[in-house]
């Protein structure tokens, strides 16, 4: 997809306030053709629930090629950015939940089976968040 945030939406935002780096790189990736996006893009802008109408979906096709696709800071940070979205997010995407569950689901079983190599405490939370995510009743 080569339009940005801000075209798909229709709105542009004033630039930000604060001087946060978050608030500023936020603000910069809603002007970046979504086709150009890294996983820590979309890693970031899914996490703050920032364009994720257009962004869950590139985000799936890439955790379908990767269960465990990275950004900056971990394996499966990106997976964890997509199933901790609100559950409002969900409630109007049965689809994609269903899929994000799949993910989730193949994601846990191959963390699950790498354990006794690799304990770091991002995997052991991941795994918790893909278990809370998983056991949440259906919507």
């Amino acid at each position: 997809m080569r339009k940005t945030i801000e075209q798909l939406e229709g709105a542009v935002w004033r630039e930000p306030a604060h001087g946060s780096h978050l608030a500023a790189t936020c603000h910069q990736l809603r002007k970046k053709p979504i086709n150009q996006f890294s996983v820590e893009d979309l890693r970031l802008m899914i996490g703050q629930d920032i364009g994720s109408e257009y962004l869950v979906p590139v985000a799936m096709e890439v955790l379908e090629r990767d269960l465990l696709a990275e950004g900056d800071y971990y394996p499966g940070d990106l997976l964890k950015s997509l199933i901790t979205l609100p559950k409002q997010y969900w409630e109007t995407h049965s689809k994609q939940l269903r899929q994000a569950r799949d993910v989730a689901s193949r994601a846990f079983t191959r963390l699950e089976e790498a354990a006794q190599l690799d304990a770091r405490p991002s995997n052991r939370d991941l795994m918790a968040a893909i278990e809370k995510f998983l056991n949440e009743p259906p919507l």
